[in-house]
Formats: structure tokens, C-alpha cells, sequence
């Protein structure tokens, strides 16, 4: 990943702060969004599972982002994916867009995601959702963009 090229602070609805920053991944634009009150989550040592679930963007800019159209149905994913890990015993800690392609990493307690995944593949019927579990109590993938960026 290529140099950050800034931050901004942001917070949701529900007081939950994120970080945005901008860079460059094999020389395309990326933004990724790292959620910064996570530090009770990391300590309790609950959610052992790292998730990621990439989705293929259908209709990608030139320079490999989304327009605001298919933007606003990842956004509308997004909202699935938390209310789904509500239920699953979970919290979404980043957002990685970059290179056609959108990106959720999230911690779960349960490497027993397929009713997450199903959910959401079977709601949105066009996109090619992939996804991978990996068991990561010591939250090194969330650590390591932390690191990356300087959030």
C-alpha cells in the first residue's frame, strides 16, 4: 500500500469514531476507513475471528472506485453486514476500497459465519461475494492498517 496522502476523523449515528485515509495501491487510489474505539473489543479478547469479505465492483470508475450510484448499494451492504454481526457476535473494524473492489474486515467469535455470508449473498444476487475467515485473536490484520497508516 502506498503512502497516506491524509486523515480525517469521523464519527457514525451510534458515537463510534473512524479514521479516513487515502493512498495508493498498485498505483490506483484507495480510501480505507478504520474504526478507532475498538480498544474495549481488542482487550476482552472475544472476537478471535478475522473476516474479510471482498465484493468485485459491477460498474468501477476508470481509476477503479465506485460511482456514487453502485456506492450507495455497497453502503446499504455495509448497513446489512452490521446488523448481520449483531447477531453473529461481531464488530466491523475497517473498509478497504481500492482496485475495483470493496472490502469489509470485521472480528467475529465465531469462525461459523456461512448464515452472515448467505444473508448477504442471497440479498444481493448480482455481486460476486467472496469472503475468508482466519483466526486472529491477537487482531494483527486490524493492527497492521493501523500501522500502515498511521491511525
Amino acid at each position: 500500500m502506498g503512502d497516506t496522502m491524509g486523515i480525517v476523523s469521523m464519527k457514525n449515528q451510534e458515537n463510534e469514531k473512524w479514521s479516513v485515509a487515502e493512498g495508493e495501491y498498485d498505483g490506483m487510489p484507495l480510501v480505507i476507513r478504520l474504526k478507532t474505539t475498538l480498544d474495549k473489543e481488542i482487550t476482552e479478547g472475544k472476537y478471535n475471528y478475522r473476516v474479510g469479505i471482498a465484493i468485485p465492483l459491477l460498474h468501477p470508475t476508470k481509476n477503479g472506485l465506485p460511482t456514487k450510484e453502485e456506492n450507495d448499494i455497497l453502503l446499504l451492504m455495509e448497513d446489512d453486514i452490521e446488523a448481520l454481526l449483531l447477531q453473529n457476535r461481531g464488530v466491523l473494524s475497517s473498509v478497504v476500497t481500492t482496485g475495483n473492489m470493496k472490502e469489509f474486515m470485521m472480528y467475529v467469535e465465531s469462525d461459523n459465519i456461512e448464515n452472515l455470508i448467505g444473508a448477504l449473498k442471497e440479498k444481493n444476487p448480482g455481486y460476486q461475494i467472496q469472503y475468508y475467515v482466519k483466526e486472529d485473536g491477537e487482531w494483527d490484520g486490524y493492527k497492521h492498517l493501523q500501522s500502515k497508516f498511521g491511525i
